[in-house]
């Protein structure tokens, strides 16, 4: 289309072409302009005469409709129109629900399933349609939160150098630039595919920064080598994880595939971890990738470890080799950052989960006694309370935390590691555990030589502060244990900007509380980072969904969470049936003659309920009363419970306060009175319920009677019909 101007010389937008869809033979002429709103004396002409745009458009046949069956259409590609994470679905179910009565959607042909090549096309074509990262008018719709300046500029030096060396403290975002500068060469088209190596441990942080910060990019995690042998990757990115002797068994065994595992851009994370590990990049020499990154959270400790790296990004090298040599030949690729040089008004916090894999032995180790407690459960089968639940987690995390017999571990290697770099980086460490002596000795002994000290909340609050001000003044005291009963002296420890929760309470208000008490106010010191260690195909994975599936995981719950508004959340039947996998448990039944008991009998047939038995009673009262979902806010003792009831109707959800009260004696009024008081001290509650197992005071009726429908009482007889309606009790 001719470009048109204004006769003063200014541009005129040029009008846009209209898009015509289901025409045949049509011809498109450009729209008339004269009603541009031009002031007196301002006229318009074409620089050249207009020319017709033809436009050949063919049409599909209409869709054909016949009388027959109802089969439902298929869809085959879907998964072009919306590429999904790996795997990749080819079809989804048929349409749910009927179709019209006697139309039958015919189709020529079931669609085949996507080639190959045309997954990969759009794969390629995702990130190359994604906005620019160092684009400021992108970065609100195109990113998690904005780019600080340093994260610019690491992009910037990344894009620009072939070889790079990023030495920044760990929890300074240095791993987002890396994936930012990915996701950047992938949209110019500079790069095809990746290779990141990193420590187990780290693999699922770097999952989640792709996940967030680059959708657009495919990843794939390789930890078997058979993989390798298939000549298969048709991600973009892919992920290989310590040990090392795997990641080399995967590169040798996709050299003789169809297409060799290899990568425009080689990325080493974790360096110094790997390299405790027996890691030696110089393995890697035959990939002979374009770029190569390394990520580390301090200077190396090793001088060895300088020499390695130097061998690896300059295979070719014969000049001196002295260490003073190839630190200054490294510096220009070398970018440095630390905490302390962080912009203000960053979060004060930050939380990173390292999830680890257990070897052979500790496997074994741990499945034994899994099956152990399993079977223990299955025993008790409704006499099971939170109390025996609570005993097979904590034996279970002390296996998970040592291997049985030994000092060593899944989670002890990653300590040591994350401890070595973040000691590198100059700032000191705090370890959190939980108050038991096996477990808080094997990791004083684990972290001696690192210069550890013990913060223990069972000693004189002399020595307790006595600690806390080594730890202060010691450079040597570099690592403080704490258990997670531990406290401060009332001001932050400011010395330490990284926490390590080892082997911590499922519940994360334990985790929370502990954080508040060691560091109250953070103030302007450096941003705290907080790592949580977490081992994989476990028990702690089955309750970290369930959590997490509730929105009660640590980096979502408020920091003044009381861990008594969590301990119920996760239900007994939750406990036994997802996290111990042994089937659900139910309400014991307790024995009867048929008919009502009389108070004797009555307060018998009450003693046979547990804790536990006796809310679990009172909540299937409550859905049996048409509530459709029960909380409980108390846990429950010898004395009763609290619960919250919601009552969902067209009208609107109505919620409740239940309390359910075991005594001997009649309720008297006051019991009632506390209940409205509760109702009145939470909004939104509309009335309460008080249960009991005995019968109700005059007064405490009358109370009801005139609450005008605020409160309703269920009295011991009454109670325990309706559980011999429910058949709860015989």
């Amino acid at each position: 289309m001719p470009s048109v101007r204004k006769s003063t010389g200014r541009a005129v937008t040029t009008v846009r072409q209209p898009e015509v869809a289901s025409a045949r033979q049509t011809k498109l002429e450009p729209p008339s302009i004269s009603a541009f709103p031009l002031p007196p004396g301002l006229t318009i002409h074409a620089e050249e005469p207009l020319r017709r745009l033809p436009a050949r458009l063919e049409g599909q046949p209409p869709l054909a409709v016949g009388v027959g069956r109802f089969p439902s259409t298929r869809i085959e590609s879907v998964a072009l129109l919306h590429p999904a994470p790996d795997p990749f679905p080819d079809a989804v179910e048929p349409f749910p629900g009927p179709e019209p009565i006697g139309v039958n959607w015919l189709t020529s042909a079931p669609a085949a399933p996507a080639a190959a090549s045309d997954r990969d096309l759009l794969d390629a074509l995702r990130p190359r349609l994604a906005p620019g990262v160092l684009d400021p008018e992108a970065l609100t719709p195109a990113l998690p939160s904005p780019l600080r300046p340093d994260q610019r500029e690491t992009i910037r030096r990344l894009l620009a150098e072939g070889e790079a060396l990023l030495i920044a403290d760990p929890g300074c975002g240095m791993e987002t630039a890396s994936v930012l500068a990915l996701r950047e060469l992938f949209r110019l088209g500079t790069i095809r595919r990746a290779l990141l190596v990193a420590p187990n441990e780290m693999l699922r942080a770097w999952q989640d920064l792709f996940r967030a910060w680059a959708e657009e990019l495919r990843f794939q995690t390789l930890d078997d080598p058979a993989q390798a042998a298939t000549g298969l990757w048709p991600a973009a990115v892919h992920l290989l994880g310590s040990p090392p002797e795997t990641v080399v068994a995967i590169l040798r065994r996709s050299v003789g595939a169809a297409s060799a595992l290899a990568g425009d851009v080689l990325i080493v994370a974790s360096y110094v971890a790997l390299r405790r590990r027996g890691f030696d990049p110089t393995s890697l020499a035959a990939l002979r990738p374009r770029r190569r990154w390394v990520v580390a959270g301090g200077p190396f400790p090793e001088a060895e470890d300088w020499r390695v790296l130097h061998r690896a990004l300059y295979p070719d090298w014969t000049g001196p080799a002295a260490l003073a040599e190839i630190q200054g030949r490294l510096e220009r690729q070398t970018l440095r950052l630390t905490k302390a040089q962080l912009p203000p008004g960053l979060p004060r916090r930050s939380r990173i989960e390292l999830w680890v894999a257990l070897d052979a032995e500790q496997r074994l180790a741990y499945q034994q006694a899994v099956e152990e407690e399993r079977t223990r459960l299955q025993r008790l089968g409704g006499a099971v309370n939170r109390s025996h639940i609570q005993a097979a987690v904590a034996r279970l995390k002390r296996i998970l935390a040592f291997r049985p017999g030994s000092l060593d571990g899944a989670k002890v290697r990653a300590l040591v590691d994350l401890t070595e770099e973040i000691l590198a980086s100059g700032s000191k460490l705090v370890v959190v555990a939980p108050p038991e002596a096996e477990i808080l000795d094997g990791l004083a002994t684990v972290l001696e030589a690192h210069g550890a000290t013990r913060l223990d909340s069972q000693a004189p609050a002399q020595d307790q502060s006595r600690v806390i001000d080594e730890f202060r003044r010691l450079p040597d005291r570099r690592v403080l244990i704490a258990d997670s009963e531990a406290r401060g002296d009332g001001d932050p420890l400011r010395e330490a900007t990284y926490v390590v929760h080892f082997s911590h309470d499922w519940n994360p208000a334990h985790r929370r509380r502990v954080e508040q008490r060691l560091f109250p106010d953070l103030g302007p010191a450096p941003p705290l980072t907080l790592y949580e260690l977490w081992v994989a195909d476990t028990i702690e994975e089955h309750y970290h969904r369930l959590l997490a599936a509730q929105g009660l995981l640590a980096r979502d719950v408020a920091l003044e969470t009381r861990p008594k508004d969590i301990e119920e959340r996760l239900t007994l039947q939750e406990w036994v049936r997802e996290v111990f996998q042994v089937g659900s448990i139910e309400v014991r039944l307790a024995p009867g003659t048929g008919q009502l008991p009389g108070t004797g009998d009555l307060r018998r047939a009450w003693a046979s309920f547990d804790a536990d038995g006796l809310a679990a009673a009172a909540e299937g009262l409550m859905r049996a009363l048409g509530f459709t979902q029960v909380e409980r806010i108390k846990p429950a003792d010898e004395t009763g419970c609290d619960f919250a009831a919601w009552l969902t109707s067209p009208a609107g959800a109505d919620q409740v306060f239940v309390r359910c009260v075991r005594q001997d004696l009649a309720i008297d009024v006051e019991d009632g009175q506390a209940v409205l008081d509760e109702v009145r001290d939470r909004p939104g509650f509309a009335g309460g319920y008080l249960i009991a197992t005995a019968d109700f005071t005059l007064a405490c009726r009358r109370l009801a009677e005139g609450s005008e429908g605020r409160l309703a009482l269920v009295d011991g007889a009454e109670f325990f019909r309706h559980l011999r309606v429910l058949g709860v009790v015989r």
